[in-house]
């Protein structure tokens, strides 16, 4: 089990995989939160005694996206050169975190927006949870893909990125539907909800953010524009016969 002082979690900050006290009377670990889930200042003060939280091993695997996630945000608030040479090296950090077939695993990229972004409102983010917590993740998911989906289109301001994704996790979480389809964040927020269409969906592949099929106006040309991307991420990024990473079977949190 990796150690995490209680004093270091900050309230409403999303969880890189369970939680775990340890009953020291009964050398046990007990479960305190799950993955995505986040602690509330009255959990936390409550928790405090136990000094320690524990993390299973898995947090090993969510690093590499933690640690390019503020990267990335250190480098987009530094005084920047032109707008395309952020962006080919937001590109070029971000390529290696897509698996071979330009595959990733829709949890990591929430990790990577969660350590990127502002953390979201924390009354946004405990109504949401307390009303359903199987939307509240998908909202998760689908707000992370938008992000992740914007850096790779060149939205390289830590602004836009914080708004878009407070915007797709609210809309989510209140099945708002602003029929807006003529701009390009409302575009790129309808690439991530085709792209995530479930909470516990298992992987999704660059492919199906950039599949045409029943696409309109603005979301036809960033498919596009996102499909160019992916084609350079595989042909100088991803990594041939590594080993994604994953949340499901021995190596994670669910089972397979």
């Amino acid at each position: 089990m990796k150690v995490c002082p209680v004093a270091s979690v900050s309230p409403y900050a999303l969880m890189l995989s369970p939680v775990y006290v340890l009953l020291e009377k009964n050398a046990k670990y007990v479960a305190v939160k799950a993955p995505l889930d986040f602690f509330t200042d009255d959990e936390l003060s409550r928790l405090k005694s136990f000094g320690h939280f524990y993390l299973p091993q898995f947090v090993d695997s969510v690093m590499p996206f933690r640690n390019t996630a503020r990267a990335i945000r250190t480098l987009l608030t530094l005084p920047t050169p032109a707008p395309y040479e952020i962006s080919d090296a937001v590109l070029r950090m971000i390529g290696p975190l897509w698996s071979e077939g330009t595959r990733l695993e829709p949890f990591f990229v929430a990790v990577f927006a969660n350590e990127l972004c502002d953390l979201l409102p924390a009354g946004l983010l405990a109504g949401a949870r307390d009303n359903d917590v199987e939307v509240f993740e998908k909202a998760v998911l689908q707000s992370s893909w938008a992000v992740f989906i914007a850096l790779h289109l060149g939205k390289c301001d830590m602004s836009y990125l914080n708004a878009l994704r407070s915007s797709v996790f609210s809309d989510a979480t209140t099945n708002a539907d602003t029929g807006a389809t003529n701009n390009e964040t409302a575009g790129i927020a309808a690439l991530a909800r085709k792209s995530i269409t479930s909470a516990g969906q298992k992987h999704i592949e660059g492919e199906a953010i950039t599949a045409v099929q029943e696409l309109q106006d603005i979301q036809l040309s960033l498919a596009h524009k996102m499909s160019a991307r992916l084609e350079r991420v595989k042909r100088e990024f991803v990594r041939a016969g590594t080993t994604p990473p994953t949340i499901f079977g021995q190596e994670g949190f669910v089972d397979a």
